[in-house]
């Protein structure tokens, strides 16, 4: 058993190996020396290694998910290993030893999809950042609603570049970030520096970074999808290799990418966010921070979305006045919002339910949980236009 696990374990060095054993998860060695210091519990140990004890601690599997959001706050990657193979089925071939067990998935920071491990009302970003000819580029993605984006920060002087990569990284406020393991850590702030991740440099490489994409969305070519740089194509590609690296080989649904550029949104810069307490107070709490005075969103995804538009306003006209013409409408018909609130506050998270539905994570209770609110939305949504039908007619 022992064997078994080492060399698990062994494919997995930078995570901290979490081994079914009948009801438990078990670590041992460092790993457990790790763990039990994190999650207070207590240390055993079981058998010898070299003579010495070897270190033990474990979790019960049922409650597992009481202790993963320990871990994965405090920045640790966890490999859930599971059996995967029954004893009947060893019988069968008669096997001798230890039943097999296999790493099903890694979990970290940036590639979270369950509830009771995610904020609500915020977006959980996984990042890449790329140097390619002198310019930075980005990705990112949230691999629980299936967001999807990139944006060439831009050319420039190196502390120019470092100025405009930090208004964008506070931005977003990713939870993990993956850079080549040569790149020159001076472009990002110290801030910042806990949640980065260092990859090998040949995952950085453009025509196998370009393959990733084509072979995800099932193209050969990207003409039909956008207009990217070679850097947002490297840190996208780096992206998706992470992914199916930790989804063991699973890649959840994700939106077609999008480029993004600075004349999308008005940049709010990076002292001017934390002056004006946009999304935080001065202290890096949430309460007293606009968003928290003007957040009465019912709905998780529309919390997300809120948030989105404060600290990213738009910068197009046209798009300006569509939400106002939308506002308009809604004021103009006398329709009374507040008749909508508690179906609102009925309607589940449908993005993260079909996130884990893609990922083969989902239950029943997730379908149950997407019917309810597609039937809510449907409601809202004849209760609107029946109002436009009675306006018409009058």
């Amino acid at each position: 058993m022992m064997e078994q696990y080492l060399n698990i374990k062994n494919k997995y060095k930078d995570a901290l190996l979490f081994y079914r054993m009948g009801d438990f998860y078990e670590l041992f060695f460092d790993d457990a020396i790790i763990a039990s210091d994190a999650l207070d519990i207590a240390l055993t140990k079981r058998g010898k290694s070299n003579g010495k004890d070897i270190p033990m601690c474990g979790v019960p599997f049922h409650s597992a998910d009481n202790y993963l959001p320990k871990l994965i706050k405090k920045g640790f990657n966890v490999a859930v290993c599971e059996q995967t193979e029954t004893a009947e089925e060893a019988k069968l071939n008669l096997k001798k030893g230890p039943l097999k067990r296999e790493v099903v998935r890694i979990i970290s920071p940036g590639t979270l999809t369950e509830d009771n491990l995610l904020q609500r009302k915020n977006n959980n970003y996984l990042g890449a950042i790329s140097i390619y000819n002198g310019s930075i580029s980005v990705a990112w993605v949230d691999v629980s609603t299936g967001y999807f984006k990139s944006r060439l920060i831009g050319k420039g002087s190196n502390s120019n570049q470092k100025q405009l990569l930090t208004n964008f990284m506070l931005r977003k406020d990713f939870s993990e970030i993956l850079i080549s393991d040569d790149m020159n850590m001076d472009y990002i702030i110290d801030e910042w520096h806990p949640i980065i991740k260092k990859q090998s440099p040949s995952l950085f490489h453009y025509q196998s970074c370009f393959e990733q994409i084509c072979s995800y969305y099932s193209v050969v070519s990207l003409d039909g999808i956008g207009s990217f740089s070679k850097g947002e194509i490297i840190a996208a590609g780096v992206l998706l290799s992470y992914l199916k690296l930790t989804q063991c080989g699973k890649l959840p649904f994700l939106s077609i990418i999008k480029s993004e550029s600075m004349r999308d949104f008005l940049e709010i810069d990076y002292f001017t966010q934390k002056s004006l307490e946009i999304l935080k107070n001065l202290s890096g709490n949430n309460e007293g921070s606009l968003i928290s005075c003007i957040d009465e969103t019912k709905t998780a995804s529309g919390a997300r979305l809120l948030k989105q538009r404060i600290i990213e306003p738009f910068y197009d006209i046209n798009l300006i006045q569509d939400r106002y013409d939308l506002i308009n409408w809604i004021l103009g018909n006398n329709i009374d919002i507040n008749n909508f609130q508690d179906i609102l506050k009925g309607i589940p998270d449908l993005e993260r339910s079909l996130s884990r539905i893609s990922l083969s994570r989902g239950n029943p209770k997730d379908l149950l949980l997407i019917s309810k609110g597609l039937l809510d939305t449907k409601e809202i949504y004849e209760s609107l236009m029946l109002n436009q039908k009675k306006k018409l007619k009058i």
